[in-house]
């Protein structure tokens, strides 16, 4: 449960701080016709996971699926893949995150006045 809350907070929750400010800069006027188009993208993705995941019940994801349908070789690779997509979206999200929270943290550390 636990790696399943991880996997999904970084795929979309982490997303949100960078993301959205990178679609707002690039498709300007035209951000929430790109958000949609991203969105329905998302939802076919989902239903190809859902799809593979019960026609190959076993851990791995895109790796296993690649490797059942090409070869252990090309599992390998995207498996790989995968893994370093993790990571840069690590690092995005670190390069990101503080941005915002100096944001909210700048505001709590000033000092109130008192009337």
């Amino acid at each position: 449960m636990f790696g399943l809350f991880s996997a999904g907070y970084g795929d979309v929750g982490s997303s949100i701080y960078y993301g959205l400010g990178l679609v707002a800069i690039v498709a300007l006027g035209a951000t929430p016709i790109a958000l949609g188009i991203a969105g329905l993208i998302y939802v076919f993705n989902a239903l190809t996971y859902a799809e593979g995941a019960s026609m190959i019940p076993e851990a791995g994801g895109s790796a296993s699926f690649a490797r059942r349908a090409f070869s252990p070789g090309v599992g390998f690779i995207s498996g790989w893949a995968l893994m370093l997509s993790y990571i840069a979206t690590m690092a995005i999200s670190a390069y990101t995150i503080p941005p915002y929270l100096s944001y909210f943290l700048a505001g709590a550390a000033r000092p109130r006045r008192r009337d």
